[in-house]
């Protein structure tokens, strides 16, 4: 019986003692796997366009709008005519914009019954000046040729909207000789960065007008461009012709001026006797002169005073003698001596007047002002205005001679800088038409009026300065000195003139002051008077008033880089893709500020739970050990009971 209990409590004993047991010790099944799912996203995309508003460096808006929904809506003319368009037309959304910020309003927007389209004619910048006829717009990469009210958006387009052409032509020069040759480059508009790259495979013509076709210009010459988007042109005819592309219809164009470029063969010099001197007759400017002037021998004085460093003295001689070189067309040795001079001279004057002349100095030799070795000399200019006039209020040769370069690099009378110093100017016109009864400033002020006449007051005030000057011109045909004469001359050339006294012409007076050496004034004089004279002198024997001897260059599009921007909707967009979702037609710019972040299509990565010794309903094997020993050590407890 003793046996038979202790066998049973060793059984017990043995059952109930614990043994490790672990996971990699026992087969398990290999769990399930979970695979990760995609949530559907049941919500509509949301489509945004982005806009871009530019006029060359000053952007009026940029930002990002929702697209509207599908439908129509009215927008009114300059009349206040209403008009059906689209609501995701360009300027359905254009006017939204327009009417949600005060960065800019569409200020003459018309319509065109016989096209039944709008056109923006102009726009108005917040505190900027209004830019009218010359307003474009892009969608991506696209320029569309039908009006901003036809495109209808489909949703992630960028559209710019863009102030000038789309297409340019570049002249080296606005005015040469038969002597010269010109340089055209074809360019194409960046819109988004408003910068201006090559452009090829175009032909770039010389045009003038057709008198029974205005629309159809008479090509004088033609000439593909190369792969740097240049065509060249020698021999060309003088004459006024008009540069652009045969491709865009020379629609726009750039004004070619050429002149010929001679130096008049010497004459046989006139005999002079007890009797006086014997006189041969010439004509020049119109008039008929008895006296020779040596146009040669004083173009060969000139160039015989040029110093080792390429200059002629002082800056005010060499400036002048660059105006000389620009009226003659000298392309030698002694220009290229000259403009190395100017480039390691190049340094800003304190006097208004220097630097106005220098400019006039720059564009004869056919440089930019703009930007000539790092200076911009222009704005040296155009800074010094006051809001009236230029420069210092008591005087009024620095308001002429601002006046004259100006003409020349881009400012027009759709300036308003131009237009109050041609009222500061002729508000100082005497009652006798003189300017200070002073012949020289009158002679100038005539050349400064003449390019903007069609200005109100302009017309009379040059016809006042002509009978002046006209009226005090003296017995010997002059001005009473070289330097007033050769103005004279030049005054008397822009207004188509031809004065003379008692038979003597001013050039009679030229010829007689002229020395053996060529030089305008005699010997005794100091070489600097004697260069300065001469080289006033030349230009008023070939009759070339100055805007005629200087080149044009461009006025940069815009010269004030400040940006106001409104960046409002510009963070990143995020959109979900669907089949039937519209290509976003500017997703391939670079440039784009919208992105897209879309569910990944890829299969979801199966992952497994790792092995930690867990059954599949997840109760730990030795919980379930244990309670089996439990349940049979109960079993045998009442086993026992009943044994004993």
């Amino acid at each position: 019986m003793k046996l038979k209990i202790v066998f049973i409590f060793v059984t017990i004993y043995i059952l109930s003692f614990r043994v490790p047991i672990y996971a990699e010790d026992i087969p398990v099944p290999p769990p399930d796997i979970i695979p990760l799912t995609e949530v559907p996203d049941n919500s509509a995309p949301v489509w945004e366009e982005t806009f871009f508003i530019r006029n060359g460096d000053f952007i009026l808006w940029q930002g990002s709008v929702p697209l509207p929904d599908n439908g129509t809506v009215e927008i009114n003319d300059i009349n206040g005519i209403s008009h059906s368009v689209s609501a995701r037309s360009v300027l359905a959304i254009l006017k939204t914009i327009d009417e949600t910020n005060d960065s800019f309003s569409i200020s003459n927007l018309q319509f065109y019954d016989s096209f039944s389209s709008f056109y923006i004619k102009c726009i108005l910048p917040a505190g900027g000046t209004e830019a009218c006829d010359n307003w474009q717009y892009a969608v991506g990469n696209t320029i569309p040729s039908v009006s901003i009210d036809a495109i209808v958006l489909s949703g992630g387009e960028n559209i710019y909207v863009f102030f000038g052409p789309q297409y340019r032509v570049v002249l080296d020069s606005g005015k040469i000789t038969t002597a010269d040759t010109l340089i055209v480059t074809a360019e194409e508009y960046n819109y988004e960065d408003n910068s201006w790259e090559t452009r090829t495979e175009v032909t770039v013509g010389l045009t003038q007008s057709n008198p029974d076709d205005p629309w159809s210009p008479i090509e004088i010459l033609t000439s593909a461009v190369d792969e740097d988007g240049q065509a060249n042109f020698s021999s060309i005819p003088e004459g006024t012709y008009n540069v652009g592309i045969k491709e865009d219809f020379y629609f726009p164009t750039e004004a070619l001026i050429v002149t010929t470029f001679f130096i008049p063969n010497p004459m046989p010099e006139s005999s002079s006797g007890s009797s006086g001197r014997s006189k041969r007759s010439e004509s020049v400017l119109g008039a008929t002169t008895e006296t020779k002037f040596d146009l040669k021998k004083a173009f060969e004085f000139i160039i015989s005073q040029q110093k080792e460093n390429g200059s002629f003295g002082e800056d005010i001689f060499t400036d002048w003698v660059a105006i000389t070189y620009g009226a003659m067309g000298v392309t030698n040795d002694s220009h290229d001596a000259l403009l190395n001079y100017f480039n390691s001279h190049n340094s800003a004057s304190l006097l208004l007047t220097d630097n106005e002349r220098h400019v006039m100095a720059l564009l004869s030799l056919g440089q930019n002002p703009y930007s000539f070795n790092g200076t911009n000399y222009t704005n040296l200019i155009t800074n010094s205005f006051d809001g009236i006039q230029f420069g210092d209020p008591g005087l009024i040769n620095d308001d002429i001679f601002a006046l004259i370069p100006l003409a020349n690099t881009g400012y027009t009378v759709n300036d308003d800088i131009i237009i109050k110093d041609i009222a500061f100017i002729i508000s100082k016109q005497k009652i006798n038409g003189s300017w200070e009864e002073s012949i020289d400033l009158t002679a100038a002020a005539i050349q400064a009026l003449k390019p903007f006449e069609s200005v109100a007051g302009v017309s009379n005030s040059l016809s006042s300065a002509g009978i002046y000057l006209g009226g005090e011109q003296n017995e010997d045909g002059s001005w009473g000195s070289v330097y007033s004469t050769s103005w004279a001359m030049q005054a008397m050339n822009v207004l188509n003139e031809s004065w003379s006294k008692n038979e003597n012409t001013p050039l009679d007076y030229l010829g007689k002051q002229q020395a053996g050496d060529g030089a305008v004034l005699s010997s005794s004089e100091t070489l600097q008077n004697r260069i300065w004279a001469t080289s006033y002198a030349i230009p008023a024997v070939l009759g070339k008033p100055w805007n005629l001897i200087m080149h044009t260059v461009a006025k940069p599009v815009q010269q004030n880089t400040k940006i106001i921007m409104n960046i409002e909707n510009i963070n990143q967009v995020v959109k979900t893709r669907s089949e039937n979702t519209p290509e976003d037609v500017s997703n391939k710019n670079s440039k784009d500020i919208t992105t897209e972040v879309g569910i990944n299509t890829n299969p979801a990565p199966q992952i497994f739970l790792a092995s930690t010794g867990q059954s599949k309903d997840n109760i730990p094997l030795p919980i379930i050990i244990g309670r089996a020993i439990i349940f049979i050590g109960i079993v045998l407890l009442r086993f026992l009971k009943f044994i004993v």
